[in-house]
């Protein structure tokens, strides 16, 4: 079983930070137990990671995922 990273370091991505969509570049690359993350931050345990489901391409991305139910 191989496990696939959607981004890239230094990929930039949106996510939500304290309720604000906010552009970040991925710097780190988690992979655990629950699967990829991606964090701003070298030292992941330091700044928030992001699960990739939170993590987008673009702008409209991140909107059509909060407008959904």
């Amino acid at each position: 079983m191989g496990i696939e990273s959607k981004f890239a370091l230094g990929d930039k991505v949106y996510v939500l930070k304290k309720s604000k969509a906010v552009q970040m570049e991925v710097r780190s690359i988690i992979i655990d137990e629950n699967g990829v993350c991606y964090s701003d931050c070298l030292a992941p345990y330091i700044s928030h990671s992001y699960p990739s489901h939170e993590c987008f391409a673009t702008m409209d991305e991140l909107v059509k995922y909060i407008t959904s139910e």
